[in-house]
């Protein structure tokens, strides 16, 4: 069986996933820059590759992206501006996907995205959820650490207003009170007195303006 035959349905493969086909190294070598080089398939990071027909199949599947970025850079989560926007929250548009890892913060762009990693210590690397869509299983934070992560990134440049939070341009009728006071508990459950204070200015801002 060809080489081609075995990765064809395959969302991604490594050199490693070909060389464990008990292919010799250099030839794989050889032949993956070649596949590159008359577009079979596609470089979706250093050393990860997809075919280029799966990947036409699949360009347009919100789940397959999502999928991927789970796996181009591991462990990893999405969630900040994207679960956000997925969710309705933002009025504007927002750019790439992004997730949130323990590896070191950096973009991976490819035909299909731009994937942007933030970093984040172990005990906030947390609360993490999974579904199942299309046959993938996809990490993600639901709302309420979508939230913390966001905030997270942003609270040494966050004035303690409400009407900087005014100013955010949230669809305020998205968020529940729930789903700030779960970010709360989170922020005291970490000792993050910062984010505690955030919270605790979110509450208010929408127990006052929040429709």
């Amino acid at each position: 069986m060809d080489i081609l035959d075995k990765i064809k349905d395959m969302p991604y493969f490594s050199r490693s996933d070909l060389i464990a086909l008990y292919y010799d190294k250099n030839y794989i070598n050889i032949y993956v820059s070649r596949l590159i080089k008359n577009k079979t398939i596609i470089k979706l990071k250093r050393g990860i590759y997809t075919t280029t027909k799966y990947l036409e199949s699949h360009r347009n599947n919100d789940s397959y992206i999502e999928f991927l970025a789970n796996h181009l850079i591991t462990p990893s989560y999405l969630s900040e501006s994207y679960i956000l926007k997925k969710h309705n929250i933002f009025t504007e548009h927002t750019y790439g996907v992004v997730s949130i890892t323990l590896k070191t913060t950096q973009s991976i762009s490819n035909e299909l995205e731009t994937f942007t990693y933030r970093n984040i210590t172990h005990n906030l690397f947390r609360d993490i959820k999974v579904y199942q869509k299309d046959g993938f299983y996809i990490s993600y934070a639901p709302l309420h650490k979508a939230l913390f992560d966001y905030f997270y990134f942003r609270q040494n440049k966050f004035p303690d207003s409400l009407d900087y939070i005014d100013s955010l341009r949230f669809n305020w009728e998205n968020i529940t009170i729930k789903d700030l006071n779960k970010m709360y508990l989170v922020c005291i459950k970490l000792k993050l007195e910062k984010m505690k204070k955030i919270s605790q200015l979110l509450i208010e801002f929408k127990e006052k303006y929040g429709n």
